[in-house]
């Protein structure tokens, strides 16, 4: 049982890894996206309304 749950700790801990590095890799493939700029614009049309 004990290596079952060790199993299961070590293969969420690798998916968790592997999500991180794909969501960077997809932020590098696009540098013109700015999360930031995003947020404010979005910001400034609620207030705007």
């Amino acid at each position: 049982m004990e290596n079952d749950d060790l199993t299961k700790a070590v293969a969420i801990t690798l998916m968790s890894v592997g999500i991180a590095i794909i969501i960077a890799t997809a932020f590098k493939a696009m540098p013109n996206f700015d999360f930031r700029i995003y947020l404010e614009v979005n910001n400034g049309n609620r207030n705007t309304r």
